[in-house]
């Protein structure tokens, strides 16, 4: 029994216009929204105006990202306030 290799992964298919067809399109406007990216694009052969939207993969990655850093800058300023901390010799020692 011969196993059938993989076919290839499918490519992106272009955006075309839904008026004449043509791939050539311009963004002339772009906006941002949680987890997508809306794009307005603008044909050049016939003008007509299309919208598209775009996913965000991976937000949730980026988020924990950040969250990490900002923890990770308060642990390295509070060590530093720690290390330039005055000795008051108020300490009992006993």
């Amino acid at each position: 029994m011969s196993e059938q290799p993989d076919p290839e992964p499918k490519q992106p298919e272009s955006v075309a216009c839904t008026r004449c067809g043509c791939c050539d399109l311009r963004v002339f406007r772009t906006r941002h929204k949680p987890n997508r990216i809306i794009r307005e694009r603008l044909c050049r052969h016939c003008g007509k105006r299309i919208l598209t939207t775009e996913h965000v993969m991976g937000a949730a990655f980026g988020e924990e990202q950040a969250a990490k850093k900002r923890k990770d800058a308060m642990r390295r300023i509070a060590e530093a306030f720690h290390d330039n901390e005055p000795d008051l010799g108020l300490e009992d020692d006993v």
